[in-house]
């Protein structure tokens, strides 16, 4: 009897040098693959299709939380036809949060989603009408060799993530965008959601170094390994020059506050001593005048 053939298919990679994402191509080869062929209209058997999406997302959310690279959130209608969430990208430091959205296609799984940030429609050249993120030259020939094995997940890591990297650097050094600025509110409760973030931002910060070691550790080419090192030493450096800086200044303030007291402190007591000479001075003044001349002065007694 010969032996069954197998139902999982090989990812064709021969695309995948060009997105020039190591991080991409690697994440690509864990991402389940699928293996329903039906779209939207497709009744029953898309539903088999959402039910692969679903669990594609779900571990490549997972390999991306296991690596401390979680950039992005997402989630559907109960059809499975509209997507929409949130992606941000870290540049310099700063996160850039983008919403997310894209509609099923009905030609998907044949031609991949859509995939577009509506805040950046018309600030960058790679992109559509809509905010629609252009991928025709590398990412669409590599989905057409992969149907329909590539879904939403792979979509997002091969497609969106590479353009992210590639667009929001550009984006920000031209001043096209800016980071997201949370409003400060009045009532108590906000208050102490402040206090939560700024607990939670303190212990990301502690945290940082290690994250990005750890991602260093993960290149396997040895001079690309070492680049990134020295990168994180003077990311590391520079933050350090920026506390001690901002350290230096609260202990500068400090100073300045107590010698303020102290110099309030000295001159009301000067004040103090300035008033209490004046009114003796002023109580010396009312004191009657005796004239010498009836002044009676006792004779001194005789030994």
């Amino acid at each position: 009897m010969a032996a069954p053939e197998s139902t999982e298919a090989p990812v064709d990679a021969s695309g995948l040098e060009a997105l020039d994402d190591e991080a991409a191509t690697r994440a690509v080869k864990k991402i389940p693959l699928l293996r329903v062929r039906a779209g939207p209209r497709d009744g029953p058997e898309w539903v088999a299709r959402l039910k692969e999406e679903y669990a594609a997302l779900i571990a490549y959310v997972k390999m991306n939380k296991q690596n401390d690279n979680d950039w992005f959130t997402i989630q559907s209608n109960k059809e499975g036809t509209r997507w929409f969430g949130k992606c941000w990208y870290i540049h310099d430091l700063v996160k850039y949060e983008l919403d997310l959205q894209f509609d099923v296609p009905v030609t998907y799984p044949q031609t991949s989603v859509p995939v577009a940030l509506p805040e950046l429609d018309g600030l960058t050249p790679k992109m559509y009408t809509g905010g629609v993120i252009c991928l025709t030259e590398h990412f669409h020939p590599l989905w057409a060799r992969n149907v329909p094995h590539f879904g939403i997940a792979h979509a997002l890591a091969l497609g969106l993530a590479p353009w992210l990297a590639a667009e929001i650097p550009y984006l920000v050094e031209a001043g096209r965008i800016q980071p997201k600025v949370a409003d400060v509110a009045s009532d108590d409760d906000d208050d102490d959601d402040d206090d939560e973030n700024e607990n939670e931002n303190e212990e990301a910060r502690r945290q940082r170094p290690v994250m990005e070691v750890s991602k260093c550790r993960e290149i396997e080419d040895r001079d690309a390994k070492i680049a990134c090192l020295t990168d994180v030493i003077e990311a590391m450096q520079m933050r350090h020059a920026m506390h001690m800086r901002a350290r230096h200044g609260r202990h500068v303030f400090f100073f300045v506050l107590a010698a303020a007291v102290v110099f309030a402190i000295v001159m009301r007591r000067r004040c103090r001593a300035r008033r209490a000479a004046a009114k003796a001075a002023a109580d010396v003044e009312a004191l009657p005048e005796y004239d010498e001349a009836y002044v009676a002065v006792p004779a001194p007694k005789s030994v």
